[in-house]
């Protein structure tokens, strides 16, 4: 920790005095009343029996380990590593945030000088011929101001800003801890290494030594070729075992040196071995007494107090600010005078300032920190719980490898014992060199296994002892949060505007909803069916694979070792078969001259067998080991998408391994699970006997389709639970926007409804006896009519009865409720209100004679732009089949002076102009009305109905212009309508603007 500050641990008494006051001290700030606690359960007992101890650890707990190199690199850490600076300058930006913040606590005094020298022309009244005067004005004043801090808002933000300083402490604490947890784990690590490159390289010599003694033997004729090639696979495993424990010992070096700040070059290779190290001895009772000086729950709860602090600066803001104002000093003319008791001025003022309107951003500032507030509460009681669970792993780790280690002790000296009995008996002739690689492999792995348990056995004895020294938070009674439940307010109500809309004829696609999951067709786990160690990762993550595909690689060089093993055996035994092939020939020769008994023949006869039996055998092992050498190069078993990598090259992998490799998932095609009410299972049934049900893959807003699939499986039973059935869709997913566990709206088409009569579904009301719908008669009045109606598709609904042509009536009461919302004030204040608007009328009045231009007539002519769409069509099918018989039917709308209309590929606008006296708003009814009436005689695949919006021709260019070349590139075109052309019509007298459209520019341009 830098010298001159130290983390401050002490408590105010406007604070907590200690942890299990935390909650009590934020209950009494000004924020309001406090939430009401609740009994959260207190931890349970500890795994293991703890007793408490007196006498609590140092800070400096890594000494316990009797390393002066670990003193040594966790002492250059503290001074060099870039996290810790890091943390350092965010506390003294804190400290520096609090000091800002605690200004405003303090009254501000300034001063100043003003010198200037002025020309003052006579005035209009002056006398003909006076001349301008001339004068000088000096001014030396002192000043001073300040806030009357009378609610609390800045000594809130200065608390605020404490508060988060303090948490900048912690959590420079909480980095500092880490940095040298990570420095003490990174040394064990080497060390461990270090110990298993010892034992690998004393396992290497021992087994040369035994492959020395029995090439010796074979020359002698003791020992086979056999033996001596078993022997030496042994050692090149060993040896080959060497490389990975070097390579990682020297990325855990490189790792080490920048946790310190130094060059990986510049660390040495640690001396010493883990058994060199103590074990520092921690008492169980430490953690659970020791929690209140773990940082990150200190941070936690100073940021609690600061959003605190905040939430009572929020609501100081509601009242008026009082701000006193003081000035004095010197004013002359003559800088000689200037401090002349007649040129004294002094200024006293005080200010009371009160918000009245701000759209609301009070109310949201003390929501937003109310809000923060309890978000940070869910964050301490969060790290209170992670504490208590940090310190319980901590001590069943500490239990379990302590058990774990002295296991591996004794199955190191009983792997010993058996290693030397079978190397007595293999020099003795009474055993083969088979029983010594198994006892050699046994021992050899036992001793490596000894190295890692005795790293294990350091860290979560450290790890208790950082967390004990460290931990923060005690169990603590933590207040419950309640929001505030706001009730609904109704705005009064008001009158009902409405429009018009006629019934339609129309294909009505009938759909059902339902919600679903995707899920993959396949989803395979791919682990190692060999164990051994990793040597190439064949595969990105995130990338598609295809079935056969190279994933990860093993190391084969123990497995082509044990294949020649094999073939050496079979070889072997064809040798001796063929002896005793020979031997046989032998005895059936001598046998009728009873030369050789019978019994020897048969024996020789039962020899041959046997011989050829394991031959066979020998096979069998020789296919056993090319499936096991082949098994080393893992392979994807499916085409799909790869996931996370599960472990890294250098890595021993096990057949027994769970967690595998990678996962491979197949995305295409994918499948959807979703449900449907039980009552729909007749409609899906009818609609797949019809033939395939489509389903569209939604997203969850409705707006994006992902793909569509069809119905391959409805489920043959119905959860009685929720009532609904299980139904699966396939989807072919070609741009893989569908992920398994994805959440999916399914929209299921069933069926679409030929020329149904519709009406929008907004004009269909639900009364005390069934549907109804408000009918326009002849005098323009509306009548309740009842209906009856079917199925609902988007904004329409099927009507059942025949209304056609009838007019229902849409409500859009939420308009209306807007506008009564607002000028409800002014219709319970009608004097104010009067006042008000013969205020305005004055001002009108006096204002209106000094407006410097005279009114204007309304030239703008009413106009409507009707749009429609039909994508791919030519501009002469636009222009025939769209714009035809829309141009007829709005010819024939009274007032229209004017039609145009342009069709281009896929796209026709119509142009519509009123005359000067017609409302817009009743042009648009009527183009509306007709574009309803040539409904009929549009293409029954143009997407959507044609439609329309109100434009202002004094938009549209008066002239436009094309300029084209069949010589030079658009790029010269462009260069001369920007600087020749436009800049000549813009000098053109009234022309007001020049807009260039259509243009073609390059990437770079130099002139």
């Amino acid at each position: 920790m830098p010298a001159g500050w130290s983390v401050d641990t002490t408590q105010t008494p406007d604070e907590s005095a200690a942890a299990a006051q935390a909650t009590e001290a934020i209950a009494t700030t000004r924020a309001g009343p406090p939430p009401k606690p609740s009994s959260p359960n207190p931890p349970p007992p500890a795994v293991a029996p703890v007793t408490t101890v007196a006498a609590w650890p140092s800070a400096e707990w890594w000494r316990g380990f009797g390393s002066s190199q670990l003193n040594d690199l966790i002492s250059q850490a503290q001074k060099a590593n870039d996290d810790i600076a890091s943390a350092v300058a965010r506390v003294r930006q804190a400290d520096a945030q609090v000091q800002i913040a605690g200004a405003p606590l303090l009254p501000a005094i300034g001063v100043s000088f003003d010198g200037n020298r002025q020309r003052v022309k006579p005035s209009v009244t002056a006398a003909p011929g006076a001349k301008p005067i001339t004068y000088n004005q000096f001014a030396a004043q002192a000043s001073a101001s300040y806030q009357l801090d009378f609610w609390g808002k800045n000594q809130a933000v200065f608390n605020a800003a404490r508060f988060s300083a303090r948490s900048s402490r912690y959590d420079h604490a909480t980095v500092e801890l880490t940095v040298m947890a990570s420095v003490a784990t990174t040394y064990f690590q080497a060390l461990e290494l270090h110990d298993r490159l010892d034992v690998a390289e004393r396992d290497l010599a021992t087994a040369q030594t035994i492959l020395k003694d029995l090439t010796f033997e074979e020359t002698v004729g003791t020992a086979n070729a056999l033996d001596v090639a078993q022997q030496a696979t042994t050692v090149s495993v060993i040896n080959a075992s060497i490389p990975p424990l070097r390579q990682q010992l020297r990325q855990s070096l490189d790792a080490l040196a920048v946790l310190v700040g130094k060059m990986p070059q510049e660390l040495e290779s640690p001396g010493g071995t883990l058994t060199d190290l103590s074990e520092p001895e921690v008492g169980p009772g430490l953690p659970s007494e020791l929690l209140a000086r773990r940082p990150d729950v200190a941070a936690a709860e100073a940021q609690l107090m600061a959003a605190n602090a905040n939430i009572q600066a929020a609501r100081a803001a509601f009242f008026p600010s009082i701000d006193l104002t003081a000035s004095g000093g010197f004013v002359s003319t003559a800088l000689s005078g200037l401090v002349a008791p007649q040129n004294r001025v002094f200024s006293l003022a005080g200010t009371v300032a009160q918000d009245i309107f701000q759209g609301g951003a009070l109310v949201g500032g003390y929501r937003l920190n109310k809000a923060r507030y309890d978000e940070l509460l869910s964050d301490y009681h969060k790290s209170v719980i992670s504490a208590f669970s940090n310190v319980e792993d901590a001590l069943v780790a500490t239990q379990q490898t302590a058990e774990q280690y002295r296991r591996q002790q004794d199955a190191v000296a009983k792997a010993r014992r058996a290693y030397e009995i079978t190397e007595i008996q293999l020099h003795a002739g009474t055993v083969n060199v088979l029983a010594v690689l198994n006892t050699q492999t046994t021992l050899f792995s036992a001793e490596d296994a000894l190295v890692q348990v005795s790293r294990l056995i350091k860290n979560p004895r450290w790890v208790i002892g950082a967390v004990a020294v460290v931990a923060a938070a005690v169990w603590l009674w933590l207040p419950d949060r309640r929001s505030d439940a706001a009730g609904p307010h109704h705005a009064p109500g008001g009158p009902i505007s409405v429009d018009v809309a006629d019934v339609r004829r129309a294909d009505v696609p009938v759909y059902l909803d339902g919600l679903g999951t995707m899920q993959a067709f396949n989803t395979v786990t791919v682990t190692a069916r060999e164990d051994g160690q990793l040597q190439k990762i064949a595969f990105e993550e995130g990338r598609m694979v295809n079935k056969g595909d190279l994933l990860a690689q093993i190391d084969p060089r123990p497995f082509q070792a044990a294949l020649g093993l094999a073939q050496a055996q079979k070889a072997k035994d064809e040798a001796q078969l063929q002896s005793a092939k020979a031997d046989l020939e032998r005895y059936l020769t001598l046998a009728p001259e009873n030369l050789a008994s019978k019994q020897v023949l048969d024996a020789q006869r039962a020899a041959v067998a046997g011989l050829e039996a394991q031959i066979k055998g020998d096979q069998a092992n020789i296919d056993n080991a090319r499936t096991q050498l082949e098994y080393t190069s893992i392979t994807s078993p499916i085409q799909g998408r790869t996931g996370i990598r599960r472990v890294d090259v250098g890595n021993n992998v096990r057949a027994t391994d769970t967690n595998g490799i990678v996962v491979v998932t197949q995305l295409q095609p994918i499948a959807l699970i979703f449900t449907l009410p039980e009552d729909t299972l007749g409609v899906i049934s009818k609609a797949m006997s019809d033939g395939g049900v489509t389903v569209e893959a939604m997203s969850r807003d409705g707006r994006q389709e992902f793909d569509r699939g069809t119905v391959t499986l409805v489920d043959n039973q119905i959860d009685q639970t929720t009532g609904t059935i299980r139904l699966k869709a396939v989807f072919p997913n070609p741009q893989n926007q569908l992920w398994p566990g994805q959440y999916i709206d399914a929209r299921v088409l069933v069926r679409t409804d030929k020329g149904a009569l519709t009406i929008p579904s907004a004009a269909v009301q639900r009364g005390p006896d069934g549907m109804f719908t408000y009918v326009v008669k002849s005098d323009s009045t509306v009548e309740v009519r009842p209906l009856k109606v079917g199925e609902e598709s988007g904004s329409l609904m099927v009507v059942q009865d025949d209304h056609d042509r009838a007019r229902g009536v849409r409500q859009t009461t939420p308009r209306t409720q807007a506008a009564m919302s607002i000028s409800e004030p002014f219709i319970r204040r009608p004097i104010a209100t009067s006042l008000l608007m013969a205020g305005i009328l004055l001002i009108g009045i006096v204002a209106f004679p000094l407006l410097p231009v005279a009114p204007l007539p309304q030239v703008d002519f009413p106009t409507i732009q009707v749009s429609a769409k039909l994508p791919g069509a030519s501009p002469e099918t636009m222009a025939s089949a769209v714009a035809t018989p829309l141009e007829t039917q709005f010819a024939a709308i009274p007032g229209v002076t004017q039609l145009t209309s342009s069709s281009v590929l896929g796209t026709t606008q119509i142009t519509i102009q009123f005359d000067l006296d017609r409302a817009i708003d009743g042009a648009a009814q009527d183009v509306q009305s007709a574009i309803d009436a040539a409904g009929g005689q549009l293409p029954k695949n143009l997407p959507s109905p044609p439609s329309y919006r109100k434009v202002n021709p004094a938009d549209s260019p008066i002239l436009i212009m094309s300029v084209h070349s069949d010589v030079l590139p658009l790029t010269q075109v462009d260069d001369y309508a920007e600087n020749v052309l436009a800049q000549q019509v813009s000098r053109i007298p009234g022309v007001s603007q020049v807009s260039l459209g259509g243009q073609q520019k390059p990437a770079v341009r130099v002139q």
